[in-house]
């Protein structure tokens, strides 16, 4: 059997596992970091049901929300089975969340149990456990973390819950597979809570229906591209981001064999050692291998330099085998090993990085989604690509624009609506119509183009609105740059503040002779200075005069989720981030005065 679609996500994971029971469909590294151990779609099963049985036990009823804080791990495939098995509703959070924003999403949620990761989850329960009214207990991953919670009667080990589970399964071997089939489209399958660029996170309401209708248009999209049962894939997206658990529910549909790797800093090391035939990323681990590059072509000796750029420009216009080979020999063959392609999305991914991969013989398929829309509604495919764009809509899924370009959906991939914000769900779904808020266009062949969030939109004082994520864009896979924030709403003009990459920029210094003691001290240096706005002139040149930026601020630390500056997904929060540097940013807009004489000076 290929595939194994069924009408919901529970009817999906059965088929699977009676379909291919003893195929790998697992791989991850052992608890001490060592090597890789590969588990079975059966023995999976077993894990799943030793699980669920123990919520059963602990008394998880229809429903009833369950939250994991965890990053990326097979426990966590396990558990997103395991709480539909007892028929519950499963709540992500993401593990870099702070413990107050934990506290707030678990009583929104009513969660009544939640299963952590390790010490550093269970101490923001711990923290905040006076403050949450509906907890029943904890269930941490890792038996180390108990440490913290000695003879806590209501903090248990996912072992522990396991062998209640095995237990309990005594009393009704048949009630976990009997749950599963009796679950239907419309029942809630997850809460998933969106990442919150302003205001309180809202928790979006997805069924099975939602996601069962995302698995089949992109069984519909990628027909013949992906080869069932046969391919690797190396994961590393959280699963609290509604692409990352696209990407874990699409392992029961297809039957690949998912290897999870540790952390973003190892991906490089896995992807040697892995070897995966398709990876599902962010922009910002191919914009990373693009700043590698250049970064290693700028240290070739002149000759060498010259005849890699020839190489790349030859690859680009034709397909010449000697100059594909110059370039891969540069690059390291070992980058793509066996990808047959990858798929991008969460944020967009520049033309500019979409060729070089190309030109490597990678082919990137770029596609837009939210959290609303229960993941991708344009996807890019091996039949119809085009660099630049998100592709064209999946085969269910009508969009149109408004009269102010934002971009409308129709589809039963469209989410049920915001948990227990009844007027935030109403802003957004009109007339059978949701109303992303992102702004865009479809071309005249019919591929989707986004150009900017709708309350991003920066409107200068003149009047002209500058959408900030065009100029921020631009700033990717510059060689020095690392961030770059556009700010001007109701200013004559845009200024930027800035966060540069710390060891480029420290390494040029060296080389360049730059005496400094500090790095706030050398971000004030002229040469560094100079450098910056050489690469901000560059940005201006593919900008209308009004979208340039005129001044920027470099920071020395850059922005980051454990500040609040990012979102998990990596977005800026501009709120947060303009309110936190208003002195800095004030810096660049000094106010004018007026004389006696009535004279602007």
């Amino acid at each position: 059997m290929p595939v194994t679609l069924g009408r919901t996500v529970a009817e999906t994971y059965i088929n699977r596992i009676q379909s291919t029971p003893r195929d790998t469909g697992f791989q991850f590294r052992s608890s001490n970091g060592g090597s890789w151990k590969k588990i079975s779609f059966l023995e999976f099963d077993q894990e799943c049901r030793a699980i669920a049985y123990g919520l059963m036990s602990l008394g998880v009823q229809p429903g009833d929300k369950v939250a994991i804080v965890s990053s990326t791990r097979v426990e966590w495939a396990q558990l997103d089975i395991a709480i539909q098995g007892a028929r519950g509703v499963s709540v992500p959070i993401y593990a870099s969340t702070p413990e107050a924003e934990v506290a707030y999403l678990l009583n929104h949620s009513d969660s009544k149990w939640v299963i952590v990761e390790n010490s550093a989850q269970l101490e923001k329960i711990l923290a905040k456990w006076d403050t949450l009214s509906d907890l029943k207990k904890v269930i941490v991953m890792e038996p180390s973390a108990m440490a913290l919670a000695l003879k806590r009667p209501d903090v248990l080990t996912l072992d522990a819950l396991k062998e209640l589970g095995r237990r309990e399964k005594s009393k009704d071997p048949e009630e976990f597979e009997r749950n599963l089939k009796s679950i239907s489209p419309s029942d809630v399958f997850t809460i998933c809570y969106t990442s919150g660029t302003s205001g309180l996170p809202k928790g979006v309401i997805l069924t099975h229906d939602n996601l069962v209708s995302v698995f089949e248009d992109l069984m519909k999209a990628f027909s013949g591209g992906i080869r069932p049962e046969k391919e690797v894939l190396l994961t590393y997206l959280p699963f609290s981001h509604v692409l990352g658990r696209v990407e874990s529910l699409l392992t029961f549909v297809f039957g690949w064999r998912e290897c999870y790797s540790q952390s973003i800093d190892s991906l490089y090391n896995d992807l040697l050692e892995i070897r995966p035939t398709v990876i599902i990323s962010v922009p910002n681990v191919f914009e990373r291998a693009f700043v590698r590059f250049q970064y290693l072509l700028d240290k070739q000796p002149p000759s060498k330099k010259k005849l890699i750029q020839w190489a790349f420009a030859v690859t680009r216009r034709i397909d010449s085998p000697q100059a594909r080979r110059i370039v891969l020999r540069f690059f390291s063959n070992k980058f793509l090993g066996r990808l047959r392609f990858a798929i991008s999305g969460g944020a967009p991914l520049s033309k500019e990085v979409g060729e070089f991969l190309e030109t490597l013989g990678l082919r990137v398929f770029e596609g837009y989604g939210l959290t609303e829309t229960a993941g991708p509604i344009t996807v890019n495919t091996p039949s119809h690509h085009r660099l630049g764009t998100v592709g064209r809509p999946l085969a269910e899924v009508v969009i149109r624009t408004a009269d102010d370009g934002e971009i409308l959906v129709k589809s039963r991939k469209v989410f049920q609506g915001y948990y227990k914000m009844p007027e935030e769900t109403k802003r957004v779904l009109k007339d059978d119509w949701f109303h992303t808020e992102d702004m865009g266009f479809i071309d005249q062949d019919g591929f989707l183009r986004i150009t900017d969030r709708k309350k991003d939109l920066i409107v200068l004082s003149n009047g002209k609105k500058v959408p900030p994520q065009k100029v921020e864009n631009l700033a990717k896979g510059q060689m020095y740059l690392h961030q770059l924030f556009a700010l001007g709403d109701r200013k004559s003009h845009l200024t930027a503040l800035i966060t540069l990459d710390r060891e480029k920029v420290i390494q040029y210094a060296n080389e360049d002779q730059i005496l400094f003691s500090e790095y706030d001290q050398l971000l004030k240096h002229s040469k560094i200075l100079h450098l910056v706005q050489k690469t901000v002139d560059e940005i201006n040149s593919h900008l209308a005069p009004f979208e340039a930026i005129r001044k920027f601020k470099l920071l020395p630390k850059e922005f980051s989720i454990e500040d609040g500056e990012l979102t998990p997904s990596l977005k800026f929060r501009r709120r947060i981030i303009q309110a936190k540097y208003a002195a800095d940013i004030e810096e660049m807009y000094p106010q004018a005065t007026v004389d006696w004489n009535s004279k602007i000076r």
